[in-house]
């Protein structure tokens, strides 16, 4: 996660989004939300398959850091 998409998430944190799983890694997720693009690690016990849509509450969004943590719902 870059810098640009920390500050375009900045303002949504709590919010939902749809996110489609591109792999996994334990039990974190690669996934990308379509809107606004971005694709981050997500914490996903529940281990959805890949290609799978699932939805996510964006938990934090760090400009400084360009770090942006999701969680799955």
């Amino acid at each position: 996660m870059n810098r640009v998409e920390a500050a375009m998430l900045s303002g949504s944190v709590g919010r939902r989004f749809p996110a489609t799983v591109l792999s996994l890694h334990g039990d974190n997720a690669r996934v990308q939300v379509a809107e606004p693009l971005a694709t981050a690690e997500c914490a996903a016990p529940r281990h959805p398959s890949p290609g799978s849509v699932i939805t996510v509450v964006l938990r934090s969004a760090d400009i400084a850091t360009g770090s942006v943590a999701f969680d799955a719902v």
